[in-house]
Order: C-alpha cells, then structure tokens, then sequence
C-alpha cells in the first residue's frame, strides 16, 4: 500500500517503478477511475498496458454480477 499527499504522474510513477523492480515483468491491465497522472506513469513502465475505465467495466460487468446463477454469470462473463 502507498500513501502519498497528491495523486499526480510522479507519485504513480514511483509506484510503477518499485513494483518493476520488485520483479513484475509486466502489467497489461490497469482499471482506474481516470485518475491524474496514471496513465503517463504506467506507459513509461510498463509500455504494452491497456488502460481501461472504470464505469466501462463496471457497465461489461454488470450482467455479470446481476445474473441469477452461477452458471448464467459465467455464460455473461464469457460474453463480456
């Protein structure tokens, strides 16, 4: 966990890069609510990254999660 006084393109990056050198090898996804700076700092990380937004894949999600069954769930997700 990071805790930080402002959510800007420096602090993200800082956050990209520990996690960089900890070992991960690469981040193909990042779901985020747009916040500032993100997107600047993950690409100068990790350049093949897909960004996607949060109300995007909350609006895919939600047959998903209003399904009825499991089984209809897993059919939806699959649609996604």
């Amino acid at each position: 966990m990071w805790i930080g006084e402002v959510e800007n393109s420096r602090f993200w990056l800082n956050i990209f890069n520990e996690l960089k050198t900890r070992g991960v090898k690469d981040v193909l996804i990042v779901c985020t609510d747009k916040l500032p700076g993100i997107e600047t700092a993950v690409r100068a990380v990790f350049p093949r990254v897909e960004l996607q937004f949060c109300k995007e894949v909350v609006g895919d999600l939600k047959k998903v999660y209003q399904a009825t069954t499991e089984d209809m769930a897993l059919l939806e997700l699959e649609g996604t």
